[in-house]
């Protein structure tokens, strides 16, 4: 149960609490009843729901209705209280306006846990005969009955929806006129609230009260048909759309223990209370056949016989005891039931009669001794409850200072650590503000290094390009020289074999002369050594040996030119092996080159008439002078190395002038 009492307040406040309005004095309270369940946890989304506000009232509308001016209540010190509660009986705080100027008022709040049970409660002892008290008193005729429906909450266990309960009950439509929000239209909760998947969730606005006029036996008949209670679901862009139904049967509360209260004087007579957890079949085919389940409260008060009020009754029977108690006269009681009696007999023709003779029973009544010793003694239990009442104000001004001593206690000691806690997160702050500057200026000089790296990579890529482009050209370049180097080896070497071999076979021919001129000459000599030699003989045999010299000069000279030629293309196949490109196979360099170095010699030669021949070149650029002359030199001596020329001829003397013009 949540309360705001106000402790002091202006004059022409209204205060609005969950479809309550209360004139707000020095001291009024205004109470409301939280739907929850058990436990402090489930009482906070109902607190959540509590629409709740102050302004004028001359401001407020007559369908209560929030004005334009009014100012909402901050509820949020008795919601962390709320949360933070786990068994107090009760939890308080001020409450405070939001947004408020000008309206003076100091309001506290009130949270009471009011579990369902026998605390507070009297429960009448039953009669020797087994049968409760309320069962003597009630008669065959007709009696007023309050009767309390109350939709308390939801619980979704297969989907997540808007949702709000429904229901159209016969018997309720018994009640009488003007005494019933809802008698003949269709009961609903509004507004529609979010249940969400398998948490309870509170129906706002789900509670309705009748008031019926029926005999007991009349009663339990009616209440004998099932309550159907559906549950809607609304959706902003779709029809409402029936999402469950669940099914009550209310006679059980008449099944229930009979109940009284000692300080609620209107449930003198009993009530029962009926609290069911009920299970919501689903509507449509594809949900479960249970989508979850929502709970009821029914509530049902025996007010009386119909032709006698409520709190007439109970102060009647209050008197009646006491008056049997203190052992007073019996008159006063006596003509009270002649009354009553001559009461019940007019009541069916004449109903102005009979309030005027209860008027009389009653003036007889408080005339009695009984009625003045009661009267004595509820004023001095009025006077005990006033000093009662004081020494608990008092008690709870002095406990309130201390805890606000307290509370003021905590709330410095909350502020330097607050302060302490945001000096240090400052400087955090500002630690955390320098590194990420540092952390943006590396990045800075990480992206400039990256995009440098890229542009120097690219340009790398450039230079390697080109530098591979030029050593292919230049490879290329280089492998046509030598094939045509080669070639006019090979060429030059098939000139010095085919001469060496005419070489040879005249150096065979010249040998089978020697040998036939040594022979000749043996013979001559042996002749000579006869005495029979003759000078003609010597002058030929001299001639022999000269022209056997030459010859042999000559064989030495042609096998010095053929190991010369022998060397150079030797040399000149190793310096191919090892320029050759490593994919290219040996053979295939010795096959690609050998057509080539016909080509070669042409070169070499060419590159001999143009040495002769300088003034037939045109304008062609020369070679630095150095080179000339060493590859002149180089040409001379391979030349002369040849055993084809000598220094008499004019190839040598043509390379001797064009060295002597490169010294010069």
């Amino acid at each position: 149960m949540a309360e705001l009492e106000s402790l002091a307040c202006d004059d022409g406040l209204l205060l609005y609490l969950d479809g309550t309005e209360q004139v707000l004095d020095a001291g009024t309270k205004v109470q409301t009843t939280l739907l929850t369940g058990e436990s402090w946890q489930e009482a906070v989304p109902a607190l959540y729901s509590l629409d709740a506000w102050v302004s004028e009232a001359a401001l407020s509308d007559r369908h209560g209705r929030r004005a334009n001016g009014s100012c909402p209540l901050d509820l949020s010190r008795l919601l962390r209280l709320a949360e933070a509660a786990t068994d107090q009986p009760q939890v308080h705080a001020d409450i405070q306006l939001v947004g408020n100027t000008t309206i003076k008022l100091r309001l506290q709040g009130t949270v009471r846990r009011i579990p369902w049970g026998n605390k507070g409660i009297e429960m009448p002892k039953n009669s020797g005969n087994g049968r409760d008290v309320m069962s003597g008193h009630i008669a065959t005729g007709p009696r007023t009955w309050r009767v309390s429906l109350e939709a308390r909450s939801i619980k979704l266990k297969s989907v997540s929806a808007k949702v709000f309960a429904a229901y159209s009950y016969a018997p309720l439509k018994m009640c009488k006129s003007g005494q019933s929000r809802a008698t003949s239209r269709t009961f609903q909760t509004h507004p529609p609230v979010l249940a969400r998947h398998n948490i309870t969730t509170h129906l706002p606005k789900g509670f309705a009260a009748y008031s019926l006029t029926a005999t007991k036996e009349a009663l339990e008949a009616a209440f004998e048909e099932s309550l159907h209670v559906e549950v809607w679901a609304q959706d902003a862009f779709q029809k409402d759309c029936l999402l469950g139904v669940a099914e009550v049967s209310l006679a059980s509360a008449f099944s229930q223990p009979l109940r009284r209260s000692t300080r609620l004087p209107s449930m003198v007579h009993g009530f029962r209370v009926f609290d069911q957890v009920c299970l919501l079949g689903s509507a449509e085919e594809k949900l479960p056949d249970i989508v979850g389940e929502i709970r009821i409260l029914f509530f049902v008060e025996d007010l009386g016989p119909a032709s006698r009020a409520v709190r007439d009754s109970t102060r009647s029977t209050k008197a009646q005891d006491i008056d049997a108690a203190g052992n007073a006269s019996t008159r006063p009681q006596r003509e009270l039931g002649e009354t009553l009696g001559k009461d019940a007999k007019v009541a069916e023709h004449d109903a102005e009669a009979l309030t005027a003779l209860a008027v009389e029973g009653l003036e007889a009544l408080r005339s009695s001794p009984a009625y003045r010793i009661a009267y004595s003694l509820e004023v001095w239990k009025q006077q005990e409850e006033d000093r009662s009442n004081i020494r608990l104000k008092e008690l709870e001004t002095q406990l309130r200072e201390e805890l606000e001593e307290e509370y003021r206690q905590h709330e410095l000691l909350r502020v330097q650590t607050f302060r302490q806690r945001q000096t240090e997160l400052r400087e955090l702050e500002q630690r955390a503000k320098k590194k990420l500057a540092d952390i943006q200026q590396r990045e800075i000089s990480i992206s400039a290094e990256a995009s440098n790296s890229a542009a120097m990579n690219a340009q790398a890529k450039r230079k390697a390009d080109l530098a591979i482009q030029a050593c292919e050209e230049a490879l290329r370049r280089q492998r046509a020289e030598t094939e045509q180097a080669l070639d006019f080896e090979k060429r030059k070497h098939a000139q010095l074999e085919s001469r060496m071999k005419d070489l040879e076979l005249e150096t065979s021919e010249i040998r089978k002369r020697c040998s036939e001129l040594q022979a000749s000459l043996v013979k001559e000599s042996t002749e000579a050594t006869s005495g029979t030699a003759s000078l003609s003989a010597e002058e030929e045999l001299r001639g022999l040996q000269l022209q056997l010299c030459e010859e042999r000069v000559r064989c030495e000279t042609l096998a010095a030119s053929r190991d010369h030629f022998r060397r150079k293309v030797e040399e000149l196949c190793q310096r191919i092996l090892h320029q050759q490109l490593p994919e290219s196979p040996i053979p295939e360099v010795l096959k690609a080159t050998a057509p080539s170095a016909r080509e070669s010699n042409e070169a070499v030669a060419e590159d001999a008439m143009a040495v002769t021949q300088p003034e037939a070149q045109g304008q062609r650029n020369k070679p630095s002078p150095k080179f000339s002359l060493e590859w002149l030199q180089q040409q001379k001596s391979e030349l002369l190395a040849s055993g084809l020329y000598t220094d008499d001829d004019a190839v040598i003397h043509a390379l001797n002038a064009q060295m002597e013009e490169l010294r010069s």
